[in-house]
């Protein structure tokens, strides 16, 4: 059976197997994402206290920005997005020496100091 399928990628035309590529990778990273799997961070939208917008993206002005506990990463979800040196923006969270408070730290070398972490 093995031998059989093996044989039969041959006659499957690209853009279809790079359209099931995509989907089969898209179920293993959500696969991932299980919080009792945990073999890959887990986005979640930053969240805000009640009646307030939750932190807007520097670079798109969107509020589509996504946070990995885990690792203490933030990143933008919108895929038109790019930083300051022109790829998908990323930092990481750390803490203001002079007040204890919460700031990213961006890739690009942008540092948000105002950002408070929920």
């Amino acid at each position: 059976a093995l031998a059989s399928i093996a044989r039969l990628v041959h006659a499957v035309p690209e853009e279809a197997a790079r359209r099931t590529a995509r989907i089969l990778s898209g179920w293993i990273r959500r696969a991932e994402e299980v919080r009792d799997i945990g073999l890959a961070e887990r986005w979640e939208p930053l969240r805000a206290p009640a009646g307030e917008l939750p932190p807007s993206c520097p670079y798109c002005k969107t509020f589509s920005l996504r946070v990995g506990r885990r690792e203490g990463r933030v990143r933008c979800a919108n895929r038109r997005c790019v930083d300051g040196d022109g790829r998908p923006p990323v930092a990481t969270i750390d803490k203001n020496r002079l007040d204890g408070s919460a700031m990213l730290v961006w890739a690009d070398g942008r540092t948000i100091y105002h950002w408070e972490a929920s």
